[in-house]
């Protein structure tokens, strides 16, 4: 990944001891890189570098886009027959990695300003229609719903997140929260005839809620 000349580190001691910690093998990766600004003025993003050196790697290696769209295809691996507290660490790990990447990108000069903030829009979108699509699946797990589509969950279910604010506008930033409208019809043909709409669409939501 190119990047451009960052300032000094903040914490020379941080930055200093990121690098005495690292495998000999990753090194080299870092070597000449801005490692040592990133790291030694986010201990955030040090964190992240911490807990997946070898992911930390590949960020500061290989292209921006290609591991953006890698790292938001792994909410994919959210399936019906994962249990909630898997889905749960699965987006918190999708979270974290998107995380570190678009702050790096973004640091290095390889994103605009643009850029980042659709990455970041973008990742909201992709982590939020992975919830609600598990929450369908489950909820047809159980027999409170009939999909037409178990491929498509989410296609003609009658529950709707309308995303408002920046989310809407492509533009959340680093310190944006998501605002969102719940909308879900009444007559929803996905229903199962035992169910009352409002109280499963308004206890969909909680779940939903809990899981981002």
């Amino acid at each position: 990944m190119p990047h451009d000349s960052l300032p000094p580190p903040v914490d020379q001691t941080a930055a200093g001891q990121f690098r005495d910690d690292l495998p000999v093998a990753l090194r080299g990766v870092f070597a000449g890189c801005d490692v040592d600004s990133i790291v030694g003025g986010s201990p955030y993003l040090r964190r992240l570098m911490e807990r997946d050196l070898a992911y930390a790697a590949r960020v500061f290696q290989e292209p921006a886009e290609a591991l953006f769209e890698e790292v938001v295809g792994h909410l994919r691996m959210i399936e019906a027959d994962r249990s909630q507290p898997e889905v749960m660490q699965l987006l918190r790990k999708v979270k974290a990695d998107a995380a570190l990447l678009i702050a790096v990108a973004d640091l290095t000069g390889v994103w605009t300003v643009e850029r980042v903030t659709q990455a970041m829009t973008h990742l909201a979108d992709a982590c939020l229609a992975a919830a609600i699509d598990w929450l369908l699946r489950d909820g047809a797990r159980t027999g409170k719903l009939n999909l037409a589509d178990a491929g498509a969950p989410s296609k003609g279910c009658g529950f709707v997140a309308l995303a408002m604010g920046k989310q809407g506008a492509f533009e959340l930033n680093y310190s944006s929260d998501i605002d969102l409208i719940i909308l879900y019809d009444h007559e929803s043909p996905v229903l199962a005839s035992d169910t009352d709409p409002s109280t499963y669409w308004v206890r969909f939501t909680r779940k939903l809620v809990g899981l981002m």
